[in-house]
């Protein structure tokens, strides 16, 4: 059940990949089922921001996206349309958060 939800979720589960250039292939290829997976995991990534604004009383300096993900502007910049309104948003691309 681990390797489930940890290894085969997300987009994996929907588009058999976990690689968003192979997933922004399949959309500059026309598949819509690919634009509507990663269009919703922008907007899960929202709602998840959101919520932790909540908690932290909309108290936030900001908001950092980075990681693989972060090279794709179909990924962050509709996290960055909505987000931008409540707190600045930086797009950090890279792997560099496991340096230590």
């Amino acid at each position: 059940m681990i390797t489930c939800v940890t290894k085969n979720g997300g987009i994996q589960g929907y588009l058999g990949t976990n690689d968003l250039v192979a997933a922004q292939r399949m959309i500059n290829h026309g598949d819509e089922f690919s634009t509507l997976v990663v269009d919703s995991m922008a907007y899960q990534v929202c709602k998840e921001i959101g919520a932790m604004i909540a908690r932290l009383e909309g108290r936030a300096d900001g908001v950092i996206l980075t990681g693989g993900l972060a090279y794709s502007t179909r990924f962050t910049g509709p996290i960055k349309n909505r987000i931008d309104l409540i707190a600045p948003v930086y797009v950090y691309p890279g792997e560099d958060e496991m340096y230590s």
